[in-house]
């Protein structure tokens, strides 16, 4: 399979950086300009909806037009903190994981997201990713019992145990060790290979320098923002994000070379619906910056559907292609006698 490209949108509230539980929504209708530029450079756009985005007339309005133009895709997005069921005697006003919940309190939640986006867009998601990446193999048992093929919450060489969630709890995921190729998950374990019912394509993150793994892994221990990572990054190398949002066009495109050298066959870019608008999240304050945030993109974009040759793809169609190359080779093991 030749090389993929992703445009990844977590699609939500204005500044979820902080605090709400009831978001508000002014970033949306930015999106179609967003699109647009999407296009322009011959990409393809898969938006994660939260709960909240799908049940405002306005948001589904600005979405449906984008998906009926027949190059993007509706996944699911979930904030555990202001998707429902929520037990506001219980839950705290806090910006916490999806995996600190009980196996059936995921799922509720997962439910009420994927019936409002049925509701609203007509069709059942099929791809997914947690919100601040919580998720754990709860999360993926539930995604599969309602229908989803493929998900994309795993950040390869970052361990978020030591950012805040639910007080007391147990935080976010550690995905140091998981691979940022894609991979069917353990249905035990999402960070590991296995033959579960879902794929995971995992955000493209790498280090700006190659390092043996065992200095990776003690590196990315100490989480992605602390003060040994970021006094290591200098001399070591940083994690790079393949993402518009705090990185330039060089950086993202190494970020793109790194990943292929160390054999991803997908780029996965990433980022957030409120980086668009002015003002929506803590890294975009200014219409320039909005401007500069949207032309970086574009340029990233076009160069590596020119340069890099990728073929752009929604993440759906990718689980599809996925699908059909492991068919594929399970069919040729087959043919040579080979145990599958």
């Amino acid at each position: 399979m030749s090389l993929t490209l992703l445009v990844t949108i977590d699609t939500e509230g204005d500044d979820e950086w902080a605090f709400h539980r009831r978001p508000t929504l002014e970033n949306i209708p930015y999106l179609r300009e967003f699109e647009a530029m999407v296009e322009r450079a011959g990409a393809k756009s898969t938006y994660f909806v939260t709960q909240a985005v799908a049940t405002d007339a306005r948001s589904v309005e600005v979405l449906g037009e984008i998906a009926s133009r027949g190059r993007s895709e509706i996944g699911g997005h979930c904030h555990a903190w202001n998707n429902p069921p929520i037990d506001e005697a219980r839950e705290p006003e806090k910006q916490y994981f999806l995996n600190e919940l009980r196996d059936d309190e995921q799922h509720a939640k997962l439910e009420v997201l994927t019936d409002a986006l049925e509701k609203s867009f007509g069709a059942r998601p099929r791809t997914f990713r947690a919100g601040r990446f919580g998720a754990n193999a709860a999360t993926m048992r539930s995604l599969a019992r309602l229908g989803y093929e493929v998900d994309s919450s795993v950040t390869p060489g970052i361990t978020w145990r030591r950012t805040p969630g639910w007080p007391g709890g147990e935080g976010g995921p550690d995905w140091i060790d998981a691979p940022l190729a894609p991979y069917r998950m353990d249905e035990r374990d999402p960070r590991v290979p296995g033959n579960g019912p879902l794929w995971q394509v995992p955000v493209t993150v790498v280090r700006s320098r190659r390092l043996p793994d065992a200095a990776e892994k003690m590196l990315a221990g100490f989480g992605p923002t602390g003060l040994v990572s970021r006094v290591a990054g200098k001399a070591l190398g940083n994690l790079v994000w393949f993402r518009p949002t705090f990185h330039t066009v060089e950086e993202m495109l190494a970020a793109a070379r790194g990943a292929i050298a160390r054999g991803a066959p997908v780029l996965n870019m990433m980022l957030h619906s409120s980086e668009v608008m002015p003002g929506g999240s803590p890294y975009v304050k200014t219409k320039d910056e909005a401007r500069a945030f949207l032309g970086r993109t574009e340029k990233v974009l076009e160069i590596v559907r020119s340069e890099m040759k990728a073929v752009p793809r929604t993440l759906a169609e990718y689980g599809q292609a996925l699908n059909a190359s492991s068919a594929e080779s399970s069919a040729e093991m087959v043919e040579r006698g080979t145990p599958c």
